[in-house]
């Protein structure tokens, strides 16, 4: 049956189409407009479920990458804000990390993996023959220094070292030096490296706990201090947030299930300051948290430091700190 097509003025026949509704009524005609063109795109870009992790290109800002419960990460050109390349995991994305052309991936997998981008098809798992390999990955950060370590952390509370040099083989399982047992009684849900050293870095997980490692001048990693008290409920959900804990100087911040920022001195493990959350809502069953954490250190930006805090969906706000 041939149906007319009803011409919509400045329209070309190919940004045309109709549907025939097989009644004696015209049919329907749509107009595809350049911007339902661009949200069509969007939607293909975008995630299809909630991103739970977002990181910079560590050479510049014209690359940045996003992992999600979609199972996928997306690497984005940032002038375009397009997707250039997509990685389908087949696992919950929990955390990411990058360094130089590597980028690590902490997913509900048993092994971390890491994505080449100078191959872009290449995706290397860590630890696939060891049989201690049985837990999903919450965390997994490279080392800030010059060597090729990863740390990460899983959900049965192991933490463990890897030199992606020596065919990515596993270099420490940490344990308690008193007990012999793993870094934390529950899941490890977060870790950071000391940025200026590659023998130190800071667990928390759901035990309440947030301990500092090292192995500075020792065979093995050792708990050399926890940071704070025990409180189961200051990091008692497995994976509100990707971003629990910041290394600074001498500082550890620490982003609290209580809906505060706590910073921890490194020398004694003690709390050296607070941030509480400054908004208010009146919207029942919903708690106001911080959700990530970031810190511009350059004194050369005409600003000075500042601290940025992002909040979860209550508020939506992005705030800012700068020194008093």
């Amino acid at each position: 049956v041939k149906v007319p097509l009803y011409k919509v003025p400045g329209m070309s026949r190919e940004m045309m189409s109709y549907v025939h509704n097989k009644t004696n009524q015209p049919p329907t005609v749509v107009k595809r407009t350049s911007s339902t063109l661009e949200r069509q795109k969007e939607e293909q870009d975008s995630h299809s479920f909630a991103i739970t992790s977002v990181k910079w290109y560590s050479h510049d800002n014209g690359m940045f990458f996003t992992g999600s419960s979609d199972r996928e990460v997306k690497i984005w050109d940032t002038n375009e804000f397009e997707v250039v390349q997509n990685f389908q995991l087949g696992y919950r994305v929990n955390q990411l990390d990058t360094k130089g052309d590597l980028v690590i991936v902490a997913s509900e997998d048993t092994y971390p993996r890491v994505i080449d981008l100078k191959s872009m098809s290449n995706v290397i798992s860590l630890g696939v023959k060891n049989k201690k390999m049985k837990f999903g990955i919450n965390t997994a950060k490279f080392a800030p220094m010059g060597t090729d370590l990863v740390a990460s952390g899983d959900d049965d509370g192991n933490v463990r070292i890897w030199d992606l040099r020596k065919s990515n083989s596993m270099l420490y399982d940490l344990t308690e030096q008193d007990t012999l047992g793993k870094p934390h009684a529950k899941c490890c849900n977060d870790l950071c490296w000391n940025p200026r050293l590659e023998d130190e870095l800071v667990t928390t997980g759901n035990d309440g706990k947030c301990k500092l490692w090292s192995w500075r001048n020792t065979s093995e990693p050792r708990c050399r201090l926890q940071l704070g008290g025990t409180n189961l409920m200051r990091n008692k959900y497995r994976m509100r947030t990707s971003h629990r804990l910041m290394w600074h100087d001498r500082y550890v911040f620490f982003n609290s299930d209580y809906g505060e920022i706590l910073l921890f001195r490194c020398d004694d493990g003690k709390v050296w300051n607070k941030f509480d959350y400054p908004l208010i809502t009146s919207e029942a069953g919903k708690t106001p948290r911080f959700q990530s954490m970031a810190l511009e250190t350059s004194m050369s930006n005409g600003i000075g430091m500042r601290l940025y805090l992002g909040t979860n969906d209550v508020h939506g706000q992005i705030l800012e700190y700068q020194p008093s």
